[in-house]
């Protein structure tokens, strides 16, 4: 990837929803990186409902601390993937609006 997009710029009303959704499950610290994640780069894996995208640089497997969060936001689906102790992926799938401003914003 040529440039990294601050998320917070790039999905402001996203963010919201996760800060709201990870709060809800107690998560404090994974609410205090949010405003400082980057988007490193989508995944291009082609699939139509796919809008998975890596807040750092991509690595799989991610490693032993890795664990994953199953949020339960009203539309789609939202898995948080935190190795170190950091958010390193945000898997979402089935959320057309996140999907078309990530397309358009990393072609």
């Amino acid at each position: 990837m040529t440039e990294e997009i601050k998320l917070a710029d790039a999905l402001p009303h996203f963010i919201e929803e996760l800060d709201d959704l990870l709060s809800g499950e107690g998560l404090p610290n994974l609410c205090r990186e949010l405003p400082n994640l980057f988007i490193h780069e989508r995944c291009r894996c082609g699939d139509l409902f796919c809008a998975t995208f890596y807040t750092a640089p991509r690595r799989i497997p991610f490693g032993p601390n890795h664990y994953t969060v199953a949020l339960t936001p009203t539309d789609g689906m939202i898995n948080i993937d935190v190795a170190d102790g950091k958010i390193v992926q945000i898997e979402v799938l089935y959320r057309d609006d996140v999907q078309r401003d990530l397309v358009r914003l990393l072609p």
